[in-house]
């Protein structure tokens, strides 16, 4: 704990999101929303990045635990995981399989766990004010589609 509302953890610490979960349901806060920017910015070229992406697999396996385990069992929540340049849209795209991947695990985890929503936001990395812009109007939409990606303002399901 780092002040009356700022936590520090541990995110490949196996039980850092649950010991995080249930001090603040002992303090009557819920956790409605779960924005990860890890993988938004991320080169998957750039050295190390490929055990970066790995471990943060890691950490969303963590969180979906905590958010199963530790948050209300009715409501767990929505994770939104916000990436960039993931998928090949227009032509010149590259895409990132290696950041792509985390889709799926979002897709499985809510056909096992439909009460947790998720969205994979794929976001251009090339003007992050205007993704910033974007990121806001669609955590605010409430869009039930579980993928969504932006390419020149230009919104794709």
């Amino acid at each position: 704990r780092m002040g009356e509302h700022r936590f520090a953890i541990d995110p490949h610490a196996e039980s850092a999101f649950l010991e995080l979960y249930r001090i603040l349901q002992s303090e009557g806060i819920v956790i409605g929303e779960v924005i990860s920017l890890v993988d938004y910015g991320l080169d998957p070229n750039a050295a190390g990045a490929v055990d970066t992406i790995q471990g943060n697999i890691g950490w969303f396996l963590h969180l979906a635990q905590a958010m199963l385990g530790g948050g209300s069992a009715d409501t767990p929540g929505r994770i939104a995981w916000v990436a960039n340049d993931c998928h090949c849209i227009e032509p010149g795209d590259l895409g990132s399989p290696e950041k792509a991947m985390m889709e799926a695990l979002l897709r499985t985890l809510h056909i096992e766990h439909p009460a947790v929503a998720c969205l994979h936001l794929d976001l251009p990395w090339s003007d992050p004010e205007s993704g910033a812009e974007l990121l806001v109007s669609e955590l605010g939409a409430l869009s039930k589609e579980p993928t969504v990606a932006y390419r020149k303002g230009r919104r794709y399901v």
